[in-house]
């Protein structure tokens, strides 16, 4: 948090230097806008409303799509659905005006999130694929294993636990490879709630452990 409140003060202290109405005040609001969200979700409105402003007189397309992925999150993390994908539609207009792949990825995770809590599942699988294979163009791997997670959750949920665990399995040779330890301990986590689902205690446990010593070892990092 004090790391966030850091970024937070010198992003405001060059809004503040700042003073011209284009893209670099816009892309400005919009960083305060996000880093907000963790610590201050009035403040992220609030600036977010600022940064709308200025994009639409310029006629931002990217700041635009930016702003209505983080509408579209305000409105997640309320539970408004419906309003979280029309926001996140609009941004996807916006990015693929300017052909922006990594926005696009981002909106398609999105879109994938809000549809399984809708419990859309295969809709949320065809968004997460959708994602995926853009983050493979990009060469993102990082993005290639959210992806995969999600979609090992979503047919976790449909109870589809033989691909769900084949999901799994390569998110973590994929994390590993990336050297994303939490990333090892959440697959890990949940490849052993699926064993225990199954009544595979000895894996089960086995996938636990591992976790839990990931998860001391990056505490101990803290």
């Amino acid at each position: 948090i004090l790391s966030q409140n850091t970024k937070i003060d010198s992003l405001k202290i060059d809004l503040e230097n700042h003073k011209q109405n284009d893209t670099i005040r816009a892309n400005l609001l919009i960083g305060i806008a996000e880093l907000y969200f963790t610590t201050n979700i009035d403040s992220t409105q609030t600036y977010l409303t600022r940064a709308k402003i200025v994009s639409t007189n310029l006629n931002y397309t990217k700041g635009k799509g930016d702003i209505f992925r983080l509408l579209a999150r305000l409105e997640y993390i309320k539970s408004n659905y419906s309003k979280s994908i029309d926001f996140l539609k609009q941004s996807l207009t916006n990015y693929n005006l300017i052909n922006n792949k990594e926005g696009v990825a981002r909106v398609y995770i999105g879109l994938g999130i809000n549809y399984s809590d809708l419990s859309k599942y295969e809709e949320a699988i065809i968004t997460y694929q959708k994602a995926e294979k853009i983050y493979q163009l990009l060469k993102n791997k990082i993005g290639i294993a959210t992806c995969q997670m999600n979609m090992a959750i979503v047919y976790s949920e449909l109870g589809r636990y033989d691909k769900s665990i084949s999901i799994y399995k390569e998110v973590i040779a994929l994390s590993n490879e990336i050297e994303d330890e939490v990333g090892v301990a959440y697959a890990n986590t949940n490849l052993g709630e699926i064993y225990q689902e199954q009544g595979n205690y000895p894996l089960a446990l086995k996938h636990f452990y591992k976790a839990l010593s990931l998860r001391k070892k990056a505490a101990d990092y803290m």
